[in-house]
């Protein structure tokens, strides 16, 4: 059984990895995903919404976060989309998020795994962790 948590950053990857090949808005993304996915539970949906709409927000912040991260002989496009979407999401909810690092984490390079491989995994993990330990973030609490 997949944890409703897990669920929702999954399709909130799928949402960003969505907008970002496309020329949809985030509105119309987040439409289509709710007709694709209007079976499932709406607090799923609504947990994928919020990390989905922090992330697109958010794009030019984490994008240089995540810059100051990599190795100096890389720019952020060489990252794989899918990457960068995993890594946007995690960076949004380890700042904005209500839920413990190590849980935002593993779910973040558990997908990064899926939709990617272990090198994904691993990248993705290192960047995490590497931006956990730099700002000192064990938990981030909500913007409300």
């Amino acid at each position: 059984m997949v944890r409703k948590r897990t669920k929702g950053r999954d399709y909130a990857v799928q949402m960003l990895y969505s907008v970002t090949i496309s020329e949809n808005t985030a509105e119309e993304t987040k439409d289509a995903f709710r007709m694709e996915y209007q079976k499932e539970l709406p607090e799923i949906l609504d947990f994928a919404d919020k990390l989905f709409d922090a992330a697109y927000k958010n794009k030019e912040k984490d994008e240089n976060i995540i810059s100051e991260f990599i190795s100096k002989n890389w720019t952020i496009d060489r990252i794989g989309i899918i990457e960068r979407c995993i890594l946007r999401l995690g960076i949004s909810e380890l700042f904005e998020g209500n839920a413990p690092y190590y849980a935002v984490i593993d779910d973040y390079v558990t997908l990064a795994k899926h939709y990617g491989d272990e090198k994904s995994a691993s990248f993705v993990n290192g960047i995490l962790e590497n931006i956990k330990n730099k700002f000192s973030l064990e938990m981030a609490h909500d913007s409300k």
